[in-house]
């Protein structure tokens, strides 16, 4: 058996909460995750392609495995989404001191990459550590936008 489908096969018995081997169709992009890949959501949307009509309906590993071993090949869902966003926090922090403007990174999250509605951005900043001068270290940052997501 492959390691792939091994890796597969425990993390749909860890999602699994009725026995069946099988998950949530709308819970394909967080099996996918919690196996090593990093898809966006879109990128795990379009493997989905008709299931998603039906986000209830249950999946097993032969359905996900074609959409891991699809995924797996683009070098953008494997890179660890820590070593992507890092660099450009970087340069939001432009006195290196490890924090950055919440009004700066409003503005980025709202126009680059997968953009965030005003919704989802004020979600994140809501558990964040804000100081009074409006900023939050980008270690905080990147440890709620990259680990959260699992």
């Amino acid at each position: 058996m492959s390691d792939d489908l091994e890796i597969l096969r425990e993390a749909i018995n860890s999602f699994d909460n009725i026995g069946d081997m099988c998950v949530f169709v709308k819970d394909v992009g967080k099996i996918l995750r919690v196996c090593g890949l990093y898809p966006s959501d879109e990128s795990v949307n379009k493997q989905l392609g008709n299931l998603l009509d039906n986000p209830d309906e249950r999946v097993g590993v032969n359905v996900v495995l074609p959409i891991y071993n699809e995924l797996k090949k683009d070098i953008l869902n494997s890179e660890n989404p820590v070593k992507t966003i890092e660099p450009i926090l970087n340069l939001l922090d432009l006195e290196g001191t490890g924090s950055i403007k919440i009004s700066d990174l409003r503005i980025m999250l709202q126009t680059y990459g997968e953009k965030l509605e005003n919704m989802e951005i004020d979600a994140i900043f809501s558990s964040l550590p804000i100081d009074e001068d409006g900023y939050v270290s980008k270690d905080s940052f990147i440890r709620e936008i990259c680990f959260d997501m699992f």
